[in-house]
This record gives structure tokens, sequence and C-alpha cells, in this order.
């Protein structure tokens, strides 16, 4: 659950500048974050962490219905410990009155999950 309207949220979720802001845990840094918000466009996110050093994510997305719903892919690259394959996500954004729930499903996982 997220206090703010689901059009700031989404928002959140889709702008280099906010992911640079919000994206990943305490030892995690957003160095740069591209994003085409377009069906067939692309994401990356360079990061650099404490335990993994430097990695990068990527994915393409599948659907794009702002300010409801995402669907992309999901692949790391950078650190065999996590280069396992292609996954992919649904991110829902719900309004929950002057919140906003999330609901994410991340599937076709790689076996070594």
């Amino acid at each position: 659950m997220i206090a703010a309207p689901r059009e700031r949220v989404f928002t959140a979720w889709t702008t280099p500048d906010a992911i640079k802001v919000w994206f990943g845990p305490e030892d995690c840094r957003v160095l740069e974050a591209q994003v085409d918000l377009r069906v067939g466009g692309e994401f990356c996110f360079s990061l650099s962490t404490q335990r993994l050093g430097a990695i990068k994510v990527r994915g393409q997305y599948r659907e794009v219905t702002p300010p409801t719903k995402l669907i992309y892919t999901w692949r790391w690259e950078g650190n065999p410990e996590l280069a396992a394959g292609t996954s992919l996500v649904t991110v829902e954004f719900i309004p929950a009155g002057a919140a906003t729930e999330i609901h994410l499903t991340h599937e076709q996982l790689p076996s070594i999950w």
C-alpha cells in the first residue's frame, strides 16, 4: 500500500528520475535508468550494490495501460549469481481511497530461484 494516488505511483514506477529515488533495497543505488514506456519499448537500470557490485536489470514492456497496469519482462545482467534467464512481471495499481494498492506478480522465474 502506497499513500499516494495511483497516477502518482504509476508515474514513480515509470519515470527514470523517480526510479533513481526509490528502486531497490537500502544498499542499492540506481546509477542510470532508461525507460521507453510503450509496448515493445525497453527499460534498463544500472545499479550498484554492496553485495553484488555493478549489475543491470533490463526488460521489454508487453502491456502499458496507464495508470492501472504494466506487464514486462525482467532479466538481470552482470552477475552470474543472478543472470539465469528472463521472467515476467505484472504490476497492477489499484485505487484504495487516497492510497494505491500494488499487486505485483513475478512469474516464469528460473529454476534456481
